[in-house]
């Protein structure tokens, strides 16, 4: 029995060191994200508590309860996992509330190690809180997204599982405790250790999939991302535009593309150098971020050429909001040593039923052409470019 003890301890404190160094690894290589960190403190302290009783049980009895130091330390580890969990979400952490609920655990061992009810009912307010922990994890990968990804998904079910398991040793513990469970409790919570490694290495392996699963979306939105502006790019925006025009197809939405440049950029660029230049299209690509709707696309997919998706709007209120974003753009003062004051033309094109983001981009182009032919420094929707034409003054 001892043989077997050890050689289930030496594993799962081999298990928590290699997820603890990997998770370590993962956090100085891809940008420190503090869940990481988290997650990998938290399996230190794993190892650290299946040490503890390791030895714990190499000097004294083979079947015996946990000891005191080894469910502290399990408490800790515990609610760091789910702190971690928290941090991905980017929710509140709660730690204060979460480490006080891990010290009450504490000190219902200590009150029930003293008790009638003798120290195996000392596993329960572990149970417990292993239950509510990893429930509170598993809260954090659904919900809060439409469509969230496989991996999201099945982490969630395995930690409710989980959670369900460790409701489940809680109520067998109190159950044998108060006489209505009739079992061999040492047996039992010997037995536990069976499934422990397969405990700890699904915890582990999910959030190692996590952590790879987000480095994934990460690469793909530097992919799709324009590094100057922070705005997507032109292969960015046609992905993210399939999705819209899809959507448009299915539902009889109506939706507008303007296609916006910004006037005499080149001698932005001649007159001031190119760090005014990028200066210049960070802070138009801003302005196109603040004054357009939350629900609108904005990407950049030239050089001083830039579009807007612009949805639920018919082609008179598209014009309308394109011309208020000319007057943002032309007010704009940029400091780059000097005063720079810029323009922008703009031309629109509204959706028909049926067109793909080519067409309707093409048909945008044109009037960008219109609007700069006519004399820059205003917006003009396609198909109407004699009739609806709305311009400053003098340029």
């Amino acid at each position: 029995m001892i043989a077997a003890i050890i050689l289930i301890h030496s594993g799962l404190i081999a298990i928590a060191v290699l997820v603890a160094v990997v998770l370590a690894v993962a956090w100085a290589e891809f940008g420190h994200p503090d869940h990481a960190r988290t997650w990998s403190i938290a399996f230190a302290l794993a190892a650290c508590m299946w040490a503890i009783e390791l030895a714990a049980r190499i000097h004294g009895p083979a079947i015996r309860p946990p000891g005191l130091p080894m469910l502290a330390v399990a408490g800790c580890a515990s609610v760091l996992n789910t702190i971690g969990f928290r941090q991905r979400a980017g929710q509140p952490t709660r730690a204060r509330l979460l480490f006080a609920l891990a010290a009450g655990q504490a000190l219902a061992v200590i009150l029930l190690r003293w008790s009638a009810l003798g120290a195996c009912i000392g596993v329960a307010p572990l149970n417990l809180l292993n239950a509510a922990m990893l429930w509170l994890a598993s809260r954090t990968l659904t919900g809060r997204r439409r469509g969230e990804r496989v991996a999201e998904r099945l982490a969630a079910a395995m930690l409710r599982l989980l959670a369900a398991v460790s409701l489940g040793f809680f109520l067998l513990v109190v159950g044998y405790a108060f006489g209505l469970v009739r079992t061999n409790l040492l047996a039992v919570i010997t037995g536990t250790l069976v499934v422990q490694p397969a405990i700890v290495s699904g915890i582990g392996f999910f959030t190692l999939f996590l952590l790879a699963a987000d480095l994934a979306d990460q690469t793909r939105r530097l992919a799709a991302s324009d590094m100057l502006t922070g705005l997507l790019n032109r292969r960015g925006f046609e992905d993210a535009a399939r999705a819209i025009f899809g959507s448009a197809k299915r539902h009889g939405r109506s939706l507008a593309v303007a296609v916006l440049d910004i006037d005499r950029f080149k001698q932005v660029n001649d007159r001031h150098g190119h760090a005014a230049g990028d200066a210049v299209l960070r802070a138009f690509a801003r302005c196109l971020r603040e004054n357009v709707a939350r629900r609108d696309l904005v990407a950049r997919i030239g050089g001083e050429e830039f579009a807007v998706i612009m949805a639920d709007v018919d082609a008179e209120a598209a014009l309308c909001a394109a011309d208020a974003l000319r007057e943002k753009i032309g007010a704009m003062t940029i400091d780059c040593g000097a005063p720079i004051r810029i323009t922008a033309s703009l031309g629109l094109a509204a959706y028909r039923l049926g067109e793909d983001l080519p067409t309707v981009l093409a048909r945008a182009d044109r009037a960008l052409y219109q609007s700069k032919n006519l004399g820059r420094n205003r917006a003009t929707l396609a198909d109407r470019c004699a009739d609806v034409v709305a311009e400053a003054g003098p340029t």
